[in-house]
């Protein structure tokens, strides 16, 4: 019984994605979800889970549905948001109205649906100051196993974005394109254009190697209409915010931030197909088609040519047949009737009287059941299958091959996730890259080797399993030349020890033996799809995009405060004054007029030490973010100053609580570190954890990875203590805070009381330094590679010929840098973990470190003001920009 189709869409019955018209219950299927628990269409973008049409359907058969890829970056953040008001981006509720006037159309008898439909999304670096940040694919590079030469536009540092337009003609997509650049006109920066378009005539709605694509798409339950046997998933598994959605399904974990609700992770690939490579393998393992299946006998009536044979060795590697009919159903030969709308996905890989997955007429290894895996019980529940899912809606992209044999082609891939670890990420990793998946057993089998016989005469046994399309983890190393003497070695795993001719250096080697029969000629396996480069993307739903364009000049619009503070016996009047202060600097900070009531929390973590000879009450006392200040207050009233053994402190175990808070994605985050002592392992003496924390906490890795995030670290260093009793500390601190764009500050009996004029200077300071790396990260980025200071002082006049004005925020130096400190703060300025290599390059610093009149107990002075932004602050943001772009 075939699947109902709505009316309005009933001349497009063969797409694999229709929108469901009306919510309901599948018969004989799971719940839909309610309507409440469903995205709405006018909110998601067009391409995310239908598919911005592009294939086969335009009336006109002459015509193929074409697309082209923007990549940008933004050159004027305040003119791309005025831009962004102006852009319509096709939702997918457009599409679905889009659909209806097709089959409308062709009801008919009509012309071609005129259409030109855009959706844009934004990388890692384009959303950074908004909180967004799922990394860099060229940083997965190697993780991904990405082997082929990557085109330079995927550079991390000059892609903020891409803006897809679709439509009939190539004609119609440049007009589209142009429309585009008008709107967008003097704010952005266009990096590359790539142009895609379905192949023509016989080959409409297929890739380059010939195969049907898109058939094993996802239907997402309550939003779109099933096919008979269609792999279906909650929405969320795509739609950020539903059910699905892996942070919505775990409550008690940290949730979507609300502009995300009805976006999607979006990833875009080049991958060039190697179609002349692909013909001559298949045509040259034609003979050995019986190494491809476990019952050549079945095959009835006998295969009649090599083409037939060839046939089938494609089919086996895929795991579908050109037609798109699957060959668990179509065993040996293609049955187009197979691959219709209600019987392509009608199928598992089940076989009547075999319990366990079998790769009886489907390897397991075919591309198809690799990426779009099915019935793995006991082993695999369906629940973790269908958050594998992904939609995908690429393009084919290059000439045809025998129109120009020699240039490149390929498939510009695009899908879709919720979470790219559970979708993408998972696929081509723990999938299409894993020898051993699908789990076949309750002892992992190496899939070459079970359900591809002809694979083992190979030696680089890591890729006898993988997908034989797109699998690509690095080969391994052969050596050929080592010759073991009289020595055969036994069955199992053997040890051989190997010595370089060149060296006589010796190795020990443990593997397993193969003897290799150079004399099978049997052609070897290699794989056809090289990637050239891609990205990950997020693509918001259309409200947020709204929002965005409407945003104040900030990006930051909260502020979360984190308070390290020592709770150790010597810190008991900076414990009470820090709790005096607080209502202070809660209303100085409302005074500043950057923020309102809602928009400021205060966090807290206390810190005392690890225990040494002694018992201690805590190492670390954490409380949560919260805009309540009177319970910041009691929080501090309620700490006692106790224990403490050696000098360091266990500042490193603080620092990381910090790292790990609740951070609001759309805050100017700040800590506050408040301490007499260093942490642990710095070179201090009397210290009883000199190699390190006893936790592996690292306060200079943690400072590192605090400037990823854009957490600015300011210490306020207890005097007389600090200078006084440790030997490195202000060089250490100096050297750490600046890392994240912060600074060691003083806090003494003389000026205890200023506590709130401190902090409040950090915050304003730090919140317009914040607003300056968004609005001139493009500029920074364009010359990644510069000297620092030389990019400093082009920006710095630029910005002072505009007349930018910032809030600057000055104290008294109190520390004297003799050459060998600020060789100190150098050295840990630079430093990427804390061990005894860094220590070993300390220099020690004669002299006392507080300037003479400090020493008296002068005051020291501290001003906040407005006023033409200064070269110092225009070289720290330009060091925070190119920190956070790696």
């Amino acid at each position: 019984m075939s699947v109902s189709i709505h009316p309005s869409l009933k001349h497009l019955s063969k797409r694999s994605r229709l929108p469901a018209i009306s919510v309901g219950r599948k018969r004989g299927g799971p719940a839909v979800p309610d309507a409440a628990a469903l995205p709405d269409p006018t909110n998601v973008q067009g391409d995310v889970y239908l598919g911005i049409p592009k294939v086969r359907i335009f009336l006109n058969d002459s015509l193929s549905g074409c697309q082209a890829f923007i990549f940008f970056i933004i050159d004027d953040v305040s003119k791309f948001r005025q831009a962004l008001q102006t852009y319509h981006p096709t939702s997918s509720a457009d599409v679905t109205k889009a659909l209806q006037a097709i089959s409308t159309s062709k009801d008919s008898g009509g012309g071609d649906v005129d259409i030109i439909m855009t959706q844009i999304a934004f990388s890692q670096l384009g959303l950074k100051n908004i909180g967004f940040d799922a990394g860099s694919m060229l940083h997965d590079r190697k993780f991904l196993g990405d082997q082929g030469p990557w085109d330079s536009v995927f550079d991390p540092a000059t892609i903020h974005g891409v803006i897809m337009v679709c439509a009939k003609s190539q004609d119609k997509v440049d007009s589209g394109v142009q429309t585009i650049k008008d709107t967008f006109g003097a704010s952005w920066e266009i990096k590359q254009t790539l142009s895609g378009n379905a192949r023509p005539g016989k080959y409409k709605g297929k890739e380059h190697f010939g195969y049907q694509d898109g058939v094993s798409q996802p239907s997402l339950r309550g939003l779109t209409t099933p096919h008979r046997g269609q792999l279906e998933a909650d929405p969320g598994v795509l739609i950020l915010g539903y059910p699905g959605d892996p942070l919505v399904d775990n409550p008690l974990g940290p949730q979507r931030p609300d502009w995300a609700r009805d976006g999607s992770f979006m990833v875009f690939r080049k991958l060039e197909q190697d179609v002349k490579g692909w013909n001559n393998f298949v045509a040259k393992s034609a003979k050995y088609w019986q190494d491809f299946t476990p019952v050549p006998d079945e095959v009835q009536p006998p295969f009649k040519d090599d083409d037939e044979k060839a046939n089938f060795v494609g089919a086996a590697l895929v795991g579908r047949w050109k037609s798109g009919a699957p060959i668990q159903l179509a065993h040996f030969r293609d049955d187009p009737s197979l691959a219709t709308e209600d019987n392509a996905n009608n199928f598992d890989y089940s076989v009547p009287g075999v319990v366990l997955p079998t790769n009886r007429y489907c390897p397991f290894n075919s591309h198809t059941r690799k990426t779009a895996p099915r019935n793995l019980d006991p082993y695999l529940t369906r629940k973790y299958l269908e958050s594998s899912l992904i939609a995908r809606t690429g393009i084919p992209y290059g000439k045809e091959i025998d129109v120009a044999p020699t240039e490149q082609r390929g498939l510009l891939f695009v899908c879709y996730q919720s979470a790219l670890d559970n979708g993408f990420v998972r696929q081509t990793v723990g999938f299409s890259s894993n020898d051993f998946f699908p789990t076949t057993d309750v002892l992992p089998q190496n899939h070459g080797k079970l359900s591809v016989q002809v694979y083992e005469t190979l030696l680089d046994a890591n890729t006898l399993g993988q997908d034989p399309i797109t699998g690509s983890n690095p080969k391994v190393t052969v050596v050929d030349d080592a010759i073991a003497l009289n020595k055969k070695p036994e069955s199992g795993q053997v040890t051989l020890a190997v010595v370089d001719s060149n060296t006589s250096e010796k190795y020990l080697v443990t593997g397993f033996p193969q003897q290799v029969n150079d004399t099978v000629d049997k052609y070897t396996p290699d794989f056809f799809v090289t990637s050239h480069g891609g990205e990950y993307f997020f693509v918001p739903s259309i409200p947020t995009l709204t929002a965005w364009s409407k945003a104040p000049t900030t990006t930051k619009s909260k502020l979360d405060i984190m308070f390290l503070i020592d709770a150790t016996g010597s810190m008991d009047p900076y414990i009470k004054q820090a709790s005096a202060s607080i209502g202070t600097i809660y209303d100085n900070v409302l005074r500043n007029g950057s923020w309102s009531k809602d928009d400021i929390r205060v966090g807290l973590v206390a810190f005392r030490d690890h225990p040494q000879k002694k018992a201690t009450t805590f190492l670390t006392q954490k409380y949560d973010f919260t805009s309540d200040m009177s319970k910041v207050s009691d929080n501090l009233d309620a700490l006692e100053a106790k224990d403490g053994e050696d000098y360091p402190e266990a500042s490193e175990d603080a620092l990381e609580d910090a790292l790990e808070a609740d951070w609001n994605d759309d805050a100017v985050m700040v800590t506050v570190l408040i301490t007499d002592s260093t942490p642990h392992a710095t070179g201090e003496s009397h210290d009883y954890f000199k190699d390190g924390c006893p936790d592996q906490n690292d306060p200079v890795d943690i400072a590192d990875r605090m400037a990823d995030l854009g957490i600015v670290l300011y210490v306020l260093g207890c005097e007389p203590k600090l200078s006084a009793k440790t030997a490195g500390g202000i060089d250490f601190y100096t050297g750490i805070t600046a890392k994240t764009g912060g600074k060691l500050l003083t806090l003494n009996t003389a000026n205890i009381d200023q506590l709130g004029d401190i902090i409040v200077g950090m915050a304003s300071d730090t919140s317009d330094s914040e607003l300056a790396v968004s609005e001139n990260t493009s500029a920074i980025l364009k010359r990644k590679g510069d000297k620092i200071s030389d990019i400093a002082n082009d920006l710095h006049k630029q910005l002072t010929a505009k007349g930018v004005k910032h809030w600057k925020f000055t104290m008294s130096n109190v520390y004297s840098f003799n050459s060998d400190a600020k060789d100190n703060v150098k050295v840990w300025f630079k430093a990427k973990k804390l061990d005894q290599t860094v220590r070993d390059k300390i220099k020690s610093v004669k002299g006392n470190r507080v300037n003479s009149d400090y020493r008296k107990g002068e005051r020291p002075t501290v001003t906040l003001e407005k006023e033409a932004i200064s070269y110092d602050q225009v070289e720290a943001l330009v060091t925070k920009c190119l920190r956070r772009s790696k």
